[in-house]
């Protein structure tokens, strides 16, 4: 599959009612901190958007319905510091770093969008 270059992009994306900053942010850098200016905690790790400027975490469902899972992809930087964070969230036991991806057990992708756009992402 051939990429497309910016100024191509920016005309189809203008053409089917896309933002352009949905472009333009999979190239800035992450968010430098987290909740207020006041606080100094930096966030240490970073999740890249899809290609249509979505955040990649999806509902997975396995053995035929009855395990669910929220899978987050595209995670770079120190990937344990987001297990860490969700996993004082949602339980020691319900998040596991898989490969490519987090999983944490259960139905939570709107729960995470949503936190992880207040952080910047």
């Amino acid at each position: 599959r051939k990429t497309m270059m910016a100024s191509t992009w920016l005309r189809w994306a203008a053409h089917n009612g896309l933002k352009e900053g949905l472009f333009l942010r999979s190239f800035t850098a992450g968010p430098l901190l987290r909740g207020d200016a006041s606080s100094a905690s930096q966030v240490r790790f970073r999740v890249h958007r899809s290609n249509y400027g979505e955040l990649p975490v999806y509902h997975d469902y396995r053995n035929g319905g009855t395990r669910r899972l929220t899978l987050i992809r595209k995670v770079t930087g120190d990937v344990d510091s987001l297990v860490q964070e969700l996993r004082a969230k949602y339980g020691e036991e319900r998040v596991a770093l898989r490969t490519g991806r987090v999983q944490v057990k259960g139905l939570h992708r709107d729960e995470i969008k949503e936190w992880l756009q207040s952080l910047g992402f």
